[in-house]
């Protein structure tokens, strides 16, 4: 499974650890947009619509980043918690910009819902009316519905779709080894994004310590303060735990 970095202020180059990214469509700071656009062709990059991070963008705004950064992959909007009113904004997007989008940019469509039944439903539209589309899992699932939510969705997908290409869209802090799981068990799942490793840093905490309670959550000013000043050989550390766990090996390597 691949692993997407998302780091914060004063730290975007530290994402050249994976070849697999998502970047935020609502940062505009010349810094970020200038990482993301150096990176070599041979990169996955996704751009997110801002939903998760109660900062969705325009329509507009989502297809001119999307284009301006030349990424692979765009998540169509969506609403957080609300399956109808996500997949309605699908296909309202949909005819409107898709046939905008260059013929070799993908989309991504998100699985919102308040219980499995919603989730297994808008996994069942989303295959009609897009079947070319990456289906996402967002991460607030595990604490919606239950800690396995996106395991048990993720096989229902393998049992009735097969292994159609997935993401999962952020990991919780409330099962942060979720991303170890899913490795192990579900290592055709595409690919998970995170910020995982950079709040451990962030609160001195090494990802794999014993003592690493899932508590740690992403600080304020995360995207808007300088984080430069961070203990580096922690911070290796736990991007190298999370993207090998993500990758379905529990070892780690300094």
């Amino acid at each position: 499974m691949k692993a997407a970095l998302i780091p914060p202020k004063g730290l975007y180059n530290t994402a050249v650890a994976s070849d697999y990214h998502l970047a935020l469509a609502q940062i505009t700071q010349p810094a970020y947009l200038d990482f993301y656009e150096s990176l070599p062709g041979t990169d996955f990059v996704i751009m997110d619509n801002g939903a998760a991070e109660d900062a969705t963008v325009t329509d507009k705004e989502l297809y001119e980043a999307a284009f301006h950064m030349n990424v692979n992959e765009i998540v169509i909007p969506d609403v957080m918690l609300d399956a109808e009113q996500t997949y309605s904004r699908a296909k309202v997007w949909w005819s409107e910009w898709h046939k905008l989008l260059p013929p070799d940019l993908t989309v991504m469509v998100v699985v919102q819902g308040r219980t499995v039944d919603e989730c297994k439903t808008m996994i069942q539209r989303y295959r009609r009316e897009f079947p070319d589309a990456t289906l996402a899992l967002p991460r607030h699932l595990v604490t919606t519905l239950f800690k396995s939510a996106r395991c048990k969705l993720v096989n229902h997908i393998k049992d009735f779709y097969g292994e159609v290409p997935v993401h999962l869209l952020g990991t919780h802090p409330a099962w942060p080894r979720e991303v170890l799981h899913m490795g192990l068990h579900h290592s055709w799942v595409r690919g998970i994004d995170s910020s995982l490793p950079y709040n451990y840093t962030l609160a001195g905490v090494a990802l794999d310590a014993e003592n690493a309670y899932p508590t740690i959550s992403r600080p304020d000013g995360y995207f808007t303060q300088d984080y430069s000043d961070v203990d580096y050989n922690l911070l290796g550390h736990n991007i190298n735990t999370f993207l090998r766990w993500a990758h379905g090996t529990e070892g780690t390597q300094s």
